[in-house]
Order: C-alpha cells, then sequence, then structure tokens
C-alpha cells in the first residue's frame, strides 16, 4: 500500500476550508494507495481548525502562529507530516482549489507515465475558472503559458495549487524554502527541483477549478504612491525583498542589480511602465 500525505494550510475561511476536504473526501483514490490529510490552521479567528476537527475527525489538525501565511503554513505541514510517516508521494492542496474526482487519479497516472520513460518528476495540477472555464493556474515554460493536451508538458514554472512530489524529489531537494513566507515558495522549489536533476511537468488534463486571485499590483499606476508602497513592502503583495532574493537565487546578482534599479523607477514613475504583469 503505497501513501500519500496531502498537505493544505488555511487562515479564516471556514466555508471555502470545508468545501476544499468535502471535494478531496469525494475523489477517488488509486488502487493500493492510501491518502492522510494534513492541515494548518494558522490560528484563525473563525476557528477553522476546531470546525474542520469535527467534521473530519480524520484530518490531523496542526495550529500555527498566526504568522505563517501560505509558505510557512506548508512548510509546518510538510514537517509535521514527514516526521510522523515515511510516505510515498507528498501533494500540495491549496484549500481554495476544487479538485475532480479523479484528479488524485490522474497525476499519479501522469507520474508512473514519466517514470515509464525515465523521468522522475514533480506533477503540478492544471486549473481553470469554475465559471468561464478559462485557464487560471498551470505551469510554464519559458514563461510561455502551457494548456493541458492529454499528456504531461515539461514545464520550469509551477503555480502551488495541486502540486504532487514523490518521496525521491522531496529526499534530495527538502521542503519548501524558509526565505520566503507567502509568494514565491512554489516557483521557488520548482527551480530547486529542476535544479537538483529532476523534472516539473504539468498534468496531462484540467484536474479542478480554482478563481484566478486578482490581486492588486503595487506598479498599478492607478493607485497613489503611498498605496503601492504599501503594497510593495506587504508579505501578500510580493514583497520586495524576498522578490530581490527569489532573482538573486535563481538568475543571479547582476539581475538582481537591474530589478532593483527598475523597481525604484517604476515605483516612482509607474506609467512608464504600465504593462500587465503577474509575477509581483
Amino acid at each position: 500500500m503505497k501513501k500519500i500525505a496531502i498537505l493544505i494550510t488555511c487562515f479564516n475561511r471556514v466555508d471555502i476550508t470545508l468545501l476544499c476536504l468535502d471535494n478531496l473526501f469525494k475523489s477517488k483514490i488509486p488502487l493500493n494507495f492510501d491518502i492522510e490529510v494534513y492541515l494548518v490552521d494558522d490560528n484563525s479567528p473563525d476557528k477553522t481548525g476546531e470546525i474542520v476537527s469535527r467534521e473530519y475527525k480524520q484530518v490531523n489538525i496542526i495550529k500555527g502562529s498566526g504568522e505563517l501565511y501560505w509558505n510557512g503554513g506548508m512548510r509546518l505541514a510538510w514537517d509535521t507530516a514527514f516526521k510522523k510517516n515515511d510516505y510515498d508521494f507528498y501533494l500540495w492542496l491549496n484549500d481554495d482549489t476544487l479538485i475532480n474526482k479523479d484528479a488524485i487519479i490522474n497525476l499519479i497516472d501522469d507520474y508512473y507515465n514519466l517514470v515509464n520513460k525515465n523521468i522522475e518528476a514533480i506533477i503540478s495540477g492544471s486549473l481553470c475558472d469554475p465559471k468561464t472555464k478559462q485557464i487560471t493556474y498551470v505551469g510554464r515554460y519559458k514563461n510561455k503559458i502551457l494548456y493541458p493536451n492529454g499528456v504531461p508538458q515539461r514545464c520550469d514554472m509551477i503555480p502551488g495549487n495541486f502540486v504532487l512530489i514523490p518521496k525521491i524529489v522531496y529526499k534530495k531537494i527538502g521542503n519548501l524554502s524558509s526565505k520566503f513566507t507567502h509568494g514565491f515558495g512554489d516557483t521557488d522549489y520548482g527551480l530547486r527541483v529542476i535544479k537538483g536533476g529532476f523534472s516539473c511537468y504539468i498534468s496531462s488534463i484540467y484536474i479542478g477549478v480554482c478563481s484566478a486571485n486578482n490581486k492588486i499590483l503595487w506598479h498599478n499606476s492607478k493607485l497613489s504612491f503611498k498605496q503601492r508602497k504599501r503594497i510593495l513592502f506587504s508579505t501578500t503583495g510580493g514583497n520586495i525583498y524576498e522578490y530581490l532574493q527569489y532573482i538573486k537565487r535563481h538568475r543571479g546578482w547582476g539581475q538582481m542589480y537591474l530589478s532593483t534599479c527598475k523597481t525604484i523607477v517604476r515605483l516612482f514613475l509607474p506609467k512608464i511602465f504600465e504593462r500587465k504583469r503577474n509575477y509581483l
């Protein structure tokens, strides 16, 4: 019997979290596989963890400090799962993601199809909008969006909504980086996986739905300087310090200095650089 640890972190949106878990426990599990769920409740005022524990007694509830955010919460869930059992796979799941009934089977099938070709990889599930069915979260390759086409496709940038990670990868790459608090941790992990000699792929088909997080970007020229500065240094707005750390780690010092200069200019003269971006 192979074991999958499903890792989730949440904060103060109990209805969304419950809906995610309801979908998860209604989904089909591959033959000879078993799942165990680890949920970090980051000190939610709405008592998410307590409510979940009453509804789903099989879920391992982990209490957070209230300052973990996505990356910290997922790190804690992963550490807890690893210490408790020897899992064959780890599966990230965002609590605003609703997976299809065959989603886990699809990812496992994609994984073993790649193994049969001597490719060891992590698989990022492709997601679309629940209403429009337009793509929302999917991997990219050389900054180009990849669309599911029936077979797994190699990518170099992954979203962290629903990602299957085999034990062999975790043993070498380890946990999400403690350098990041909320954003950048998922894409950083994918790049670390590639640098470690493994691969990243997107799922062969759409495996669920998740609405796009249309966050306000700090370089939006319609915002005041004060508003843009506040977002630039916020934890959930693409914190500039962590962004530059990410750039230095994966593109080098030169690109980090260039990004710093560009950021300063865009902060003071946003209209000159006004264009759609989604990496910050």
